[in-house]
C-alpha cells in the first residue's frame, strides 16, 4: 500500500554572516581598492600629460610657422617686467604671445568657456593660493583656470625675443620656446642623479619637438641672456 504524505516545507538555512566574516570581506576589498585606486591615478594623470604634450605639439608648429614667414625672426622682444617680487615665469608674461600662434591654428584667442583650446592645459588649476606674489592671486573673483586670466596656460619663453633670431639659437634641441606657466602635474622621477621625484612641466623646443622636462631646467633658462652685445630686437 502506499501512503501519500501532504506537501513538505523546503528548508533552507538562515544563517547570517559572522562578524569576523564580514570584516574579512571589508578588509579584501579595501586591498583591492589600495592596488586599484594609485593604478587609475596614475592613468588620469598619464592622460593628462599626454593631452598637454599635445597641445605644446601644436604650439611648436604654429611658433615655427611664425618665425618662418618672419625671415627667421622671432615675436618682438617682450616689455622688461615690473618691478616687485618674482612668480612663476615672470619675464615671460609680459606680452600676450597667443597672437602670434592663433592664425597658424585656425583658433581664437578667445579662450573663455573653453576645453578644447590648444592654448589651454587640461590640468590647468590656477596659481596656488600660497604663491601670494602671483598677479593670478589677486583677481577677484579668482578664475579657476591660469587660462581665464591670462590667455593661455602657456608661456613664451622671453629669451627668443630678446635673441631675436632662430640662428641666434645654439642648442635647439636644448633651448625651451614655450611651456606650461605652472606645475600642474604630479612630479615624476626625473634623471638628477637621485632619481627623486621633482616638478615638471610640458614644454616645446626650438627644434619643433615637445616633451617632459623639470621645472629646475624651465627656471634655469626662463631669465634675459646676460651675455655682452645681446640688446633690444631691432
Amino acid at each position: 500500500m502506499l501512503l501519500f504524505r501532504g506537501p513538505t516545507r523546503c528548508r533552507f538555512s538562515t544563517k547570517a554572516f559572522t562578524l569576523i566574516e564580514l570584516l574579512v570581506v571589508i578588509a579584501i576589498i579595501a586591498i583591492l581598492a589600495s592596488l586599484l585606486l594609485p593604478a587609475l591615478a596614475m592613468a588620469k594623470e598619464k592622460g593628462r600629460r599626454v593631452s598637454c604634450v599635445s597641445c605644446v605639439r601644436q604650439l611648436s608648429a604654429a611658433m615655427k610657422m611664425y618665425v618662418d614667414e618672419s625671415n627667421g625672426n622671432f615675436p618682438p622682444r617682450f616689455p622688461d617686467p615690473v618691478a616687485g617680487p618674482a612668480y612663476s615665469c615672470k619675464p615671460c608674461r609680459t606680452t600676450n604671445w597667443t597672437q602670434y600662434a592663433a592664425p597658424y591654428l585656425g583658433a581664437s584667442t578667445n579662450i573663455t568657456n573653453s576645453t578644447s583650446s590648444p592654448f589651454v592645459c587640461s590640468a590647468d588649476a590656477g596659481i596656488p593660493k600660497v604663491v601670494s606674489a602671483d598677479p593670478f592671486n589677486s583677481v577677484t573673483p579668482r578664475p579657476e583656470r591660469f587660462a581665464d586670466f591670462y590667455g593661455s596656460s602657456y608661456c613664451y619663453n622671453t629669451v627668443m625675443t630678446r635673441l631675436g633670431r632662430e640662428t641666434t639659437v645654439i642648442v635647439p634641441t636644448d633651448t625651451f620656446m614655450g611651456a606650461e606657466i605652472w606645475s600642474w602635474h604630479a612630479p615624476l622621477a626625473m634623471v638628477n642623479g637621485q632619481n627623486k621625484k621633482m616638478p615638471i612641466r610640458v614644454a616645446y623646443f626650438c627644434d619643433g619637438h615637445s616633451d617632459v622636462t623639470t621645472e629646475e631646467f624651465i627656471s634655469a633658462q626662463c631669465s634675459p641672456p646676460a651675455a655682452p652685445g645681446i640688446g633690444p630686437v631691432p
